[in-house]
């Protein structure tokens, strides 16, 4: 059964004021309206019913997403650009978000095509087979993107960005971006690659709102191709995020391609430190065994 929908799609186009007929940029807004409930849920791509599933499943938020919105643009690796999307918050207001893309070096990127990466979708492997057909400087590209806002006590919205060849012989390919290939990150020096600026819209809502904008303890939920884990997994932020408590906008910063979700407290998997024993009857406190247990 195909589930019923209304596709609706605006393109705009940006052409340069010198040469009128020369696109320079192109940005598309594709908004849905379904017959039924049913044909809403039939429809959901497969990260979304992550999204919403709990984090002991594999999931996010464990809430239903309460507004989707789509968009991409074309732009140059080594130029960069900015997205524009007007997203809805949990209470329906439209917001502006701004996504940064900053010029990418050519080395970091890949064309995901069986000529150069092969997958074994068995153990979610990505492997470099002939990285001669590498990107060029004036190969255009698109930035996709899916913005998900969450209901419920979900503590901000998700994200899902992606690059693909926008034209060429390899038109419609995924482009990965510092991926995980033979089950390592390309390169994880951090502070080498270029970051990507993404702004998470946080929930108001959440009885954990007041504790994000006073003191953030945030990481992310992230769910990628080749990791090797099923459903998302929980990632430390390389930069400290950015909040805007006026707006209720966390800005967070990754150096790859994925799908993200916030997440806060201690971290899934994280050893916590346990706390100094305190010394009775003296001024300093100690971790040692034999220390707490002789009162040294």
């Amino acid at each position: 059964m195909t589930a019923q929908v209304t596709i609706s799609t605006v393109v705009f186009n940006f052409y340069d004021t010198m040469s009128p007929s020369e696109l320079i940029a192109s940005y598309t807004v594709v908004s849905n309206e379904y017959a039924s409930e049913i044909d809403r849920e039939e429809s959901k791509p497969e990260v979304q019913k992550l999204f919403e599933k709990d984090p002991e499943s594999g999931g996010v938020y464990g809430e239903e997403v309460v507004s989707t919105v789509k968009g991409n643009t074309t732009f140059y690796p080594l130029m960069g650009t900015k997205l524009h999307l007007i997203v809805k918050d949990v209470s329906g207001v439209d917001q502006p978000i701004e996504i940064n893309i900053p010029p990418i070096p050519l080395k970091h990127l890949y064309i995901d095509h069986s000529d150069m990466i092969t997958y074994d979708q068995e153990t979610d492997i990505l492997s470099i087979e002939n990285n001669e057909q590498m990107i060029q400087s004036n190969d255009l590209l698109k930035a996709v993107v899916t913005y998900y806002t969450f209901g419920g006590e979900s503590i901000g919205t998700g994200i899902d960005l992606s690059f693909e060849m926008a034209e060429g012989k390899y038109k419609g390919s995924k482009i990965l971006y510092n991926p995980v290939i033979d089950g390592q990150r390309v390169d994880n020096t951090g502070d080498k690659i270029p970051f990507i600026g993404i702004p998470m819209l946080l929930n108001p809502l959440s009885k954990f709102y007041e504790q994000i904008i006073q003191s953030p303890e945030l990481w992310l939920y992230v769910e990628e191709k080749g990791d090797q884990e099923s459903g998302f997994r929980a990632e430390k932020l390389l930069i400290e995020p950015e909040i805007k408590s006026d707006g209720g906008v966390v800005y967070i910063k990754m150096n790859h391609l994925t799908s993200v979700g916030l997440g806060l407290g201690a971290m899934p998997g994280e050893e916590k430190e346990e706390p100094a024993a305190e010394c009775v009857g003296c001024e300093k406190t100690s971790n040692c065994f034999l220390d707490t247990i002789m009162g040294w």
